[in-house]
């Protein structure tokens, strides 16, 4: 009996595999601008979870700074069942719904310069129109020198 051992080269180039796209972080405060109080019992307070705008601005956050997205056309579907999971769990968020009035998507959308987009593409041999959204690069801090202000004389 013979045993083989057969390696699997990785389709992907290890230069486009993300390690790590977020720090954990506790969960954001809450908005205490409203009129109304509400008082609970040390033994029964509610956690404050992240709303899905917060978690939508932490996932663009974390797409911008990977170089393998920024500039770029991300897949919706790659961003909803790939990165946005793994984000969340490395904050240590728990998810939010991703579709809806109030989802995920609709929020990280707002966040983009440009509206998500259908493409066609290539999908398992399928030519398919897909959702993808623009990850823009971010934006340096310029710093302009101002010119000197001219002396009047006399």
């Amino acid at each position: 009996m013979t045993s083989e051992v057969t390696s699997i080269a990785p389709t992907v180039p290890s230069s486009r595999i993300i390690a790590k796209w977020a720090e954990p972080k506790p969960f954001p405060e809450s908005d205490l601008s409203s009129d109304s109080l509400q008082v609970w019992s040390t033994d029964a307070m509610p956690v404050r979870l992240p709303t899905a705008a917060q978690i939508a601005q932490e996932l663009f956050t974390a797409m911008q700074r990977q170089p393998v997205c920024t500039g770029r056309w991300i897949l919706a579907q790659s961003i909803e069942c790939a990165i946005y999971p793994r984000v969340c769990a490395e904050l240590g968020w728990p998810m939010r719904p991703w579709l809806g009035r109030d989802g995920v998507a609709r929020h990280l959308a707002k966040l983009l310069p440009q509206a998500p987009r259908y493409m066609w593409m290539e999908l398992d041999g399928e030519r398919r129109n897909l959702q993808h959204y623009f990850i823009p690069v971010p934006q340096a801090a310029n710093v302009t020198r101002l010119a000197p202000r001219r002396q009047r004389s006399g």
